[in-house]
C-alpha cells in the first residue's frame, strides 16, 4: 500500500501552531498534554510521502528537528520562567514584569520569537562564545545586504555549485556506484570534503536567503543574523568542529535534554566527567536520532548509517579527550602551532574514515542525483554549466560525462512519455518470461519414471471439449521460441528502431553480453533452451576456419551454443522461494493433458476452481507493502533486475541482454511491488493457465486469464537524447504469443512516464532481498537451515533486526531506565529515614 502524499499546508500549520499554543499558556502541569498532538502528527508524517527521496529526506531532517525543540520547549523546560529576551534588561531601567503575568498578545509575541530563534540569538541562552560575530549594533540594512550578504551569497553559491560539480563528475555519488571504501585514502577524503562542502554552503545560502529577506522587509535587525557556520579554522579538532564550525541549531535542544538526564534524572553533579560525557552522548544521540528518522522516512528500511555516524562522533571526542589528558600530562602546549596542523590532520583523517558510513546508503539511494532546490535549474546558465561546457569543448571524449553532470532535472523532462516513438537509444534489455507450457508424461522403459516436456500453447479446436473427428491435437511452435523470435526481431535486427545500441552489427551471439538464468524445474530450462534457440537460429556464420583452409562449421545447420544458468532453489532462492500450489496445478495439468479427466469434471468446475485460485494467487503472492512477506518472489529477484540494469548502464560492461525463464508467482509481485496492479487490475492475479484452458473455459481476455504461458515482461534501459542524456527504465508486458494486444507499454510506480534509473533502483533496492541470510530474516528461519529442515520454522518470528542499528539507542535507554529506579530508589530511602 503506497504512503498517503505530504500536505505541507495542513502539517507545519498544525505543528507549528501547537507548539505556539503551548508556549503562549501560562506554565502549568497541563501544558505537557499539548505534546500528544504534537506526536500524533510525527506519527503521520512518518507514513508520508513528498514522492521523491530528496524531498522526504529534507522534510524528515526538518520535522525531526522541530519535534526535538518542541520536546525542549514543552516537556523538559519552563520557558517562560528560565527564558528571557535581552532586549527586556535595558540599563536604568527597572526589570520588565514577568512574560507569564503579561496579556496573551504580548505572550503570543514572545512564543514566536523564541521559536522563530532555534539558536537563540538575543536570548538569554544565547551561546555567543561559540557563535560567529554577528553585525555590528547600529549597522545599516543596505550596507548588511549589499556589503555583506551579497558577497557571501556569491561565494557560497560558487562553492555549492563547484562542489556539486564534483558530486556529478565522480560516479560513486551514483546509485550504481560502488562502495566508498572501495577507493583509495585520498579519493575519499575528496568526497568526504566535497559532501561536507555542499551540505556547508547549502545551509549557508538558505540562512542567507532568509536573513536578506528578514532585514529587507524590517522583521529583524542585522545584529540579529550571525553567519550560520564558524570559521574553519575553528576545526583543529573534532569537537571543536562540531561546538563552533559547525552550525548550532540543535545546540540548545542536546544540550537542554542531556543536562535534564544527567541532573534531574540520573542524579549526577554538575562538572563531573560522568555528568559531561552523558551530556555529550545524549546530544549525539539526538543528532543520531534526527537524521536516522530521516533515513527511515525517506528509504523506508531501517539499514540507514547516521546512527552510526553521529555516536562514532561521540566516541571520537572521548579519544580526543584522553589524548589531551595525555599530552598535558606530557606537557605540551593545548595551543601550539604544531598541536593545531596536528589537529587539522586528525580531523580529517577521522571524517575520511567516518563520512562513508553515514553517506553510503544515502548515494545508493540515489540522493546525489537529485538536484537540491537550491541549485540552479537545468536549463539556466550556471558556473557549473559553463565549467562543464567549456571542459566538454577541450576534451570531446569526456561529453557523455559533462551531459551527465550538467544536465540533471528532477523528473523527465515533458518529451519522455510512454509514446514508442520516443527519440531514444535501447541501452539493454532484460525480459522476464514465464516459462512454456509442459506436463508429466510416462517414460515407455521405465513406467514409474515421469519426464517434463515443453509443448508450447496446446490449443484445441472449439467448441471445447468436444474432439477433433481425427482425434489429433493440433501443436504450434514453442511459446518460448516463438518469443525469442520476436525479441531478436525487436532488439537484435539492424532495421528496428528499439535494437539495442551496440548489438545491431552482431551477426553471432556475444556470450560476454548476455545472461540467461532459469529455474531448475517447471520446464524453466527447457524454456530457456527453445527461447534462446528462436533469439539466435542456426547460423551459416558460425564456422572456424582452419589453418589449413578447411571450414569447420557448428552442427545444425550452424547452431548457435548460449550458456544457461539454472538456479537450483537449495542453492540459491532468488527465482523460486515459495511453496507451490500442487492441487491446482494437478487440476489443470489433468484438464488440459489427461481426457478422462477433463471430460468427467462438471462444466463449472474449473471455472470455480479458476476464481479460488485466483484469490489464493493475488493473497500469497502479494502484499499491501512493497516490503510484506507476500512479496517474497519478488523481493528476492529484485536485486538480479537492478545489478543488471546497473551493468548494462555502466560503459565498460558489456552486458546488454538479461533473460530470466521463471514461473508466474515472481511476475504477480513485481507487478504489486511497482504499483501497476492499481492501474491494471487485470494483472493482479496471474495464474498458470495456458491458452487452450482459456478456450475451453470460453473466458473473456479482460478477466485475469493474464499468464498465459510465454507470457513476458520486458525492462527496456533506454537513454534520451542530449543534453539530458539520462537513463530511464520502460515496461513492456506480452500476454503470451497469442495476446491480441501485442506489446503494451506498462506504467510503473504512478508514473505516466518512463522511470528514472536511480529511482528505480531507489525504489526497488529498499524491500529487495540480496542474500540468503535477508532471506532468513524475512520468512523468520535459520539462515544456516536447509530446505528440508524449513518445514516447522515458519512460525518462528524472527524479532528485532533493527536493533543492532539502535545499540546506542538502547544502550541510553536501559541508563535512563536505570537512573529512575536510583532517584525513585533514593527518595524512597529517605522518606523510610
Amino acid at each position: 500500500m503506497s504512503r498517503p502524499p505530504f500536505q505541507p499546508a495542513l502539517l507545519w500549520p498544525a505543528f507549528h501552531g501547537t507548539v505556539l499554543l503551548a508556549l503562549t499558556l501560562r506554565p502549568s502541569p497541563f501544558r505537557r498534554l499539548l505534546f500528544l498532538p504534537i506526536s500524533a502528527l510525527t506519527v503521520y508524517v512518518a507514513r508520508s510521502t513528498t514522492g521523491t527521496f530528496l524531498g522526504d529526506y529534507t522534510i524528515g531532517c526538518a520535522w525531526w528537528g522541530y519535534f526535538w525543540q518542541a520536546s525542549d520547549y514543552i516537556l523538559v523546560a519552563e520557558p517562560q520562567r528560565e527564558l528571557v529576551k535581552l532586549e527586556q534588561r535595558k540599563q536604568d531601567s527597572p526589570p520588565p514584569p514577568p512574560i507569564e503575568t503579561q496579556s496573551v498578545f504580548e505572550r503570543l509575541r514572545w512564543a514566536l520569537s523564541l521559536w522563530l530563534s532555534p539558536r537563540g540569538v538575543g536570548w538569554s541562552h544565547e551561546p555567543t562564545s561559540v557563535l560567529a560575530p554577528a553585525p555590528a549594533r547600529g549597522t545599516s540594512r543596505l550596507r548588511f545586504l549589499l556589503g555583506t550578504q551579497l558577497p557571501r551569497g556569491l561565494a557560497l553559491l560558487i562553492i555549492h555549485d563547484a562542489a556539486n560539480l564534483y558530486t556529478r563528475a565522480n560516479a560513486l555519488f551514483r546509485a550504481a556506484g560502488g562502495p566508498w571504501e572501495s577507493r583509495g585514502w585520498g579519493v575519499r577524503a575528496g568526497m568526504a570534503l566535497t559532501f561536507g562542502a555542499s551540505g556547508w554552503t547549502g545551509l549557508a545560502l538558505a540562512w542567507t536567503a532568509i536573513s536578506v529577506v528578514a532585514v529587507a522587509v524590517g522583521l529583524s535587525k542585522p545584529e540579529e543574523w550571525p553567519p550560520l557556520f564558524g570559521g574553519p579554522r575553528e576545526a583543529y579538532s573534532v569537537r571543536r568542529f562540531w561546538g563552533r564550525a559547525w552550525h548550532q541549531l540543535l545546540r540548545r535542544q542536546v544540550s537542554s535534554h542531556g543536562k535534564f538526564l544527567s541532573k534531574r534524572v540520573l542524579g549526577l553533579q554538575p562538572g563531573t566527567n560522568a555528568s559531561s560525557y552523558t551530556q555529550l552522548y545524549t546530544a549525539f544521540l539526538i543528532s543520531g536520532l534526527l537524521h536516522y528518522a530521516a533515513e527511515v522516512y525517506a528509504l523506508d528500511f531501517w539499514h540507514g548509517g547516521a546512527l552510526h555516524f553521529f555516536l562514532a562522533q561521540a566516541v571520537a571526542i572521548t579519544v580526543e579527550d584522553f589524548v589531551k589528558y595525555l599530552g598535558r600530562r606530557a606537557g605540551l602546549g593545548p595551543r601550539s602551532r604544531a598541536v593545531r596542523y596536528l589537529g587539522y590532520l586528525w580531523v580529517t583523517a577521522w571524517f575520511t574514515l567516518s563520512v562513508p558510513w553515514w553517506m553510503n546508503p544515502l548515494a545508493r539511494a540515489g540522493m546525489f542525483e537529485q538536484p537540491a532546490e537550491l541549485m540552479l535549474r537545468p536549463r539556466k546558465p550556471s558556473i557549473t554549466r559553463i565549467v562543464a561546457t567549456a571542459w566538454t569543448a577541450l576534451h570531446p571524449s569526456c561529453r557523455l560525462q559533462t551531459d551527465f553532470i550538467t544536465h540533471a532535472p528532477t523528473h523527465p523532462p515533458d518529451g519522455y512519455d510512454l509514446d514508442p516513438g520516443m527519440s531514444t537509444n535501447v541501452l539493454g534489455v532484460l525480459v522476464i518470461a514465464r516459462a512454456g507450457d509442459h506436463h508429466t508424461q510416462p517414460d515407455a522403459e521405465e513406467p514409474s519414471a515421469r519426464r517434463h516436456s515443453v509443448v508450447g500453447t496446446v490449443r484445441p479446436p472449439l467448441p471445447p471439449p468436444t474432439p477433433p473427428r481425427d482425434g489429433s491435437v493440433e501443436h504450434r511452435q514453442s511459446d518460448a521460441h516463438h518469443l525469442g523470435a520476436d525479441l531478436r526481431a525487436r532488439y537484435f535486427s539492424p532495421s528496428s528502431r528499439t535494437t539495442i545500441r551496440g548489438l545491431e552489427s552482431h551477426p553471432l551471439v556475444a556470450p560476454r553480453e548476455l545472461q540467461v538464468l532459469a529455474t531448475q524445474g517447471g520446464g524453466g530450462f527447457e524454456s530457456a533452451m527453445a527461447l534462446l534457440q528462436g533469439l539466435f537460429p542456426p547460423s551459416k556464420r558460425n564456422c572456424v576456419d582452419l589453418a589449413n583452409g578447411t571450414v569447420v562449421r557448428s552442427p545444425l545447420g550452424g547452431y548457435q551454443y548460449v550458456p544457461v544458468e539454472t538456479i537450483e532453489p537449495g542453492n540459491d532462492g532468488s527465482l523460486e522461494p515459495w511453496r507451490e500450489c500442487p492441487i491446482h496445478e494437478f487440476m489443470q495439468d489433468q484438464l488440459t493433458f489427461n481426457q478422462t479427466f477433463a471430460y468427467r469434471l462438471p462444466p463449472t468446475y474449473m471455472a470455480q476452481a479458476r476464481a479460488l485460485a485466483d484469490w489464493h494467487e493475488n493473497a500469497v503472492f502479494s502484499d499491501t507493502r512493497a516490503d510484506g512477506i507476500g512479496n517474497i518472489a519478488g523481493r528476492t529477484m529484485m536485486p538480479t533486475i537492478t545489478d543488471a540494469l546497473q551493468r548494462m548502464a555502466a560503459a565498460r560492461d558489456p552486458l546488454k541482454f538479461v533473460a530470466i525463464e521463471t514461473t508466474y508467482q515472481p511476475l504477480i509481485s513485481l507487478f504489486h511491488q511497482m504499483d501497476m496492479t492499481a492501474v491494471y487490475p487485470e494483472l493482479a492475479a496471474l495464474r498458470a493457465c495456458s491458452s487452450g484452458v482459456a478456450a475451453s473455459l470460453r473466458l473473456n481476455k479482460r478477466q485475469n486469464v493474464a499468464a498465459n504461458f510465454g507470457a513476458s515482461l520486458v525492462i527496456e534501459l533506454r537513454r534520451g537524447p542530449p543534453p539530458e542524456s539520462l537513463d530511464f527504465v520502460r515496461f513492456r508486458w506480452r500476454n503470451g504469443t497469442e495476446d491480441e494486444d501485442g506489446w503494451r507499454t506498462l506504467r510503473a510506480f504512478g508514473h505516466k512516464r518512463d522511470v528514472p534509473l536511480y529511482e528505480f533502483i531507489y525504489r526497488a533496492s529498499i524491500p529487495a532481498i540480496s542474500n540468503h541470510k535477508r532471506w532468513a530474516r524475512a520468512c523468520g528461519v535459520r539462515a544456516n537451515a536447509r530446505s528440508s529442515d524449513l518445514q516447522g520454522e515458519l512460525g518462528t518470528a524472527v524479532q528485532g533486526v533493527f536493533w543492532l542499528d539502535l545499540l546506542g539507542g538502547v544502550l541510553a535507554l536501559f541508563l535512563l531506565l536505570l537512573g529512575c529506579g536510583l532517584v525513585f530508589a533514593r527518595k524512597r530511602c529517605s522518606e523510610r529515614m
